[in-house]
């Protein structure tokens, strides 16, 4: 499912345009995508964001294997952890996520994570599950169990403690009903 020509164009045509109306291009800007899965993300960060550059990561050395391949030379892909990246403090503009946080029983250690790695004034891109009953049939399809306390306001409490500002949210309704897209997108950046 999350790797389906169904999602791959629901990320196109919904996700990442959303993203780009609500927090703008990353034009000269250099992105990390946590949980890149097989790299179709990582693709449109360059492609429709226009991102200068892309490090992107994920825990599963199958999901690294297949986003090395789909990218070649024009994403630097690796094995990685959203709660440690093991990136310098600072060393990004922008950091991507389309909906892997809320399968992370740490997210919170996550976005943590997400703010020590962006530079003052950086932008925090997101999509994610936040309803209960889309994260039970997420937990299914990917044997993950979904933290009790992810939740909107949790996520949104959390990224005002660490200094962001959520400038953007695009509530999503219908398309979500598909289990193609999460349930939010939104643009937070951190405030200087």
């Amino acid at each position: 499912m999350l790797n389906s020509p169904t999602r791959a164009l629901a990320q196109r045509r919904l996700v990442v345009p959303a993203m780009r109306r609500l927090g703008g291009g990353l034009e000269g800007c250099h992105v990390l995508e946590v949980g890149c899965g097989g790299g179709y993300g990582v693709q449109l960060i360059l492609e429709v964001l226009g991102a200068e550059s892309v490090d992107a990561i994920d825990m599963d050395p199958v999901m690294v294997r297949r986003a090395e391949r789909r990218l070649g030379t024009r994403a630097q892909v690796r094995i990685g952890d959203m709660v440690d990246t093991a990136a310098a403090a600072q060393s990004y503009d922008a950091v991507v996520e389309m909906g892997a946080m809320h399968l992370e029983p740490r997210w919170r250690d996550a976005l943590r994570e997400t703010r020590r790695v962006l530079k003052p004034g950086g932008r925090f891109y997101f999509e994610e599950i936040v309803r209960p009953f889309r994260q039970a049939a997420s937990a299914l399809a990917t044997s993950r169990r979904v933290p009790r306390d992810f939740a909107k306001q949790s996520v949104f409490d959390e990224l005002e403690r660490l200094n962001f500002t959520v400038h953007c949210v695009k509530s999503i309704r219908l398309p979500a009903l598909t289990g193609m897209v999460g349930d939010i997108i939104a643009v937070a950046a951190v405030d200087p």
